[in-house]
C-alpha cells in the first residue's frame, strides 16, 4: 500500500510555500508478468513503479512536476522548483483545480495475481498454438497482472482513493512456410479474470489464423477510389487519431478542430455511436478518476452521427467555454450495426479489408495517407487474396460521413469494444511508380 503522509507532506508544503491551489496525486503500481520468448516460458518478474505528480496554481500561473524521489527533503526541494517555476510560467486566469466533492474510495478487479492459473493460461495457450497453427511463429508473448493504487488529493479537500487490478496480455508472431514468412502482427487484450483460454479472447483466434494466410501475400491489383472494410485491430488507431484531432482538449484550446462549432450537430453516418467507458463493468479496465480530480463517469462522444461532447479537461473547459467531459477519453465502445460481416463483404465490388495501418498522424483537417497491413483483397463479393503492404489514403471526417455499413459482430479487447466497419471513397494503390532522374 501508498504512503498517505507523502501526499499530505506536499500540499501542507505548497501550502506554507504560500500556493493558492495544489493537487497531489501519488500512483503506485505493481506488475507480475510471466513472459514468453522464441516458443518457451523463460521468465517470470515483479516490477513496482512509484509517481508522485504535484500541479501548482499560484498568480494564475500554473508549474507541474512528477517524481519518484518521496523522502522529505527531496520533495522540499520539489515543492521550492515548483514555486519558483510559476514566476515564469505564462499567466491564465483559466487555470483551476477540482472544488469539492465528498471522499470516495474505489475498488475493482482481483486483489492478488493467481499465479498458478497464469502459467497454465500460458502453457495452454502455446500448447493450442502449436497444435492449431503450426506454422505460426511466436516472437514475444506476455501474460501480466497489473495492480494501480492511488491517492489523489487537493487543496480543496479533494480526497480520492483507487484500487484497480487487471490482468493483460500481449503477443507478436509471423508465421513460416519454408523461407518464407507472413508480416509480423500482434494483439493485445485486458482481462477481468482469467476463466477463459487467452485463444478463445480478443481476435487472438483470428489473427494467428490470418497470420498464416498471409505466407504468401499478392500485390492489390492497380488503384481504385474504393470501398475499405476496417478490422476491429485497426479501428482502435483511428478512434484515438478522431478524438485527438478534433475532440480533445488540445485540439478545441487552440482552435484547430474542424468541429469546434458542430457540437450536437451531425458529423458521421446515423449507424455510428461511439462513447468513453472508463467506469463501464463491461470492460476490464477502469479509470474511475479523472486526470483533473473528478469522478469519472461515462460518456457518449458521438450519438447516431450527431457529436453529443467534446473530450475536454477543466482548463480546456474553462478556456473555451464548453463543459467538461465526464470522462479522460479512451475505454472506447462503438455500437454494433445492423450487418454481419460476410453480408459487408458481399457488396464489395472491390475493395480492403483492412487489418492494420501503419502511418503518421493525419494532418489537423484529418487527411491521411499510410499503409496497409495484414490486410486482404475483396473481389467480387469475397475475400480474395492477402495483400502485400498497400497504399491507402483518405480523411477522418469524410471516412465518418461515408460509413456504409457496421457489423453486427464486435470484439472485446477488455479496453475498448470495435465492431467491423465499412468506408467508402478511399483510395487504395497496390503498387506506385518512382521516376528515377
Amino acid at each position: 500500500m501508498f504512503d498517505p503522509t507523502r501526499v499530505d507532506f506536499c500540499i501542507e508544503a505548497l501550502e506554507r510555500a504560500g500556493a493558492e491551489s495544489s493537487q497531489v496525486q501519488l500512483i503506485q503500481r505493481q506488475q507480475d508478468e510471466l513472459y514468453l520468448e522464441s516458443d518457451s516460458l523463460n521468465l517470470f518478474r515483479t516490477t513496482f513503479d512509484t509517481s508522485l505528480k504535484l500541479v501548482v496554481i499560484h498568480n494564475h500561473r500554473r508549474a507541474v512536476m512528477t517524481t519518484n524521489v518521496l523522502d522529505d527533503r527531496s520533495l522540499a526541494e520539489t515543492v521550492e522548483q515548483l514555486m519558483t517555476m510559476t514566476t515564469t510560467s505564462l499567466e491564465d486566469p483559466a487555470y483551476d483545480i477540482a472544488e469539492y466533492q465528498p471522499a470516495r474510495d474505489f475498488r475493482d478487479g482481483p486483489s492478488q495475481p493467481d499465479y498458478d492459473l497464469m502459467y497454465n493460461r500460458l502453457h495452454d495457450f502455446q500448447v493450442q498454438v502449436r497444435r492449431r497453427f503450426p506454422r505460426a511463429i511466436l516472437r514475444r508473448v506476455s501474460l501480466y497482472y497489473l495492480k494501480e493504487d492511488m491517492l489523489f488529493r487537493n487543496t480543496n479537500r479533494v480526497s480520492f482513493t483507487s484500487h484497480i487490478a487487471r490482468y493483460g496480455f500481449y503477443t507478436v508472431f509471423t508465421s513460416k512456410k519454408g523461407r518464407k514468412s507472413s508480416a509480423t502482427n500482434y494483439t493485445m487484450l485486458g482481462m477481468k479474470d482469467l476463466d477463459r483460454d487467452i485463444l478463445d479472447s480478443g481476435s487472438t483466434d483470428l489473427l494467428l489464423k490470418q497470420s498464416a494466410e498471409q505466407i504468401e501475400p499478392r500485390r492489390f491489383p492497380g488503384k481504385v477510389q474504393g470501398d475499405i472494410i476496417m478490422s476491429p485491430d485497426c479501428l482502435g488507431s483511428f478512434i484515438d487519431f478522431l478524438v485527438e484531432i478534433f475532440l480533445s482538449s488540445q485540439a478545441l484550446v487552440s482552435q484547430t478542430s474542424l468541429l469546434k462549432d458542430r457540437l450536437d450537430q451531425k458529423i458521421a453516418a446515423d449507424s455510428f455511436s461511439l462513447s468513453s467507458k472508463p467506469v463501464s463493468p463491461e470492460l476490464a479496465g477502469k479509470s474511475f478518476l479523472t486526470r483533473d480530480g473528478y469522478v469519472a463517469d461515462n460518456c457518449v462522444l458521438i450519438e447516431r452521427g450527431i457529436l453529443k461532447t467534446f473530450v475536454l479537461d477543466l482548463y480546456a473547459a474553462r478556456k473555451t467555454g464548453f463543459e467538461r467531459a465526464p470522462s479522460d477519453g479512451d475505454f472506447y465502445v462503438v455500437e454494433p450495426g445492423n450487418s454481419s460481416l460476410d453480408q459487408m463483404v458481399r457488396t464489395i465490388d472491390r475493395g480492403l479489408l483492412l487489418g492494420r495501418f501503419a502511418g503518421n498522424r493525419p494532418s489537423d483537417n484529418g487527411d491521411f495517407a499510410g499503409v496497409a497491413k495484414n490486410s486482404y483483397l475483396i473481389e467480387q463479393g469475397k475475400i480474395a487474396y492477402p495483400v502485400t503492404e498497400t497504399m491507402i489514403s483518405g480523411n477522418l471526417l469524410a471516412m465518418l460521413e461515408a460509413i456504409v455499413a457496421i457489423s453486427t459482430e464486435r470484439v472485446h479487447f477488455g479496453q475498448a469494444i470495435f465492431p467491423w466497419i465499412h468506408f467508402s471513397g478511399l483510395t487504395i494503390s497496390g503498387w506506385s511508380h518512382v521516376r528515377c532522374l
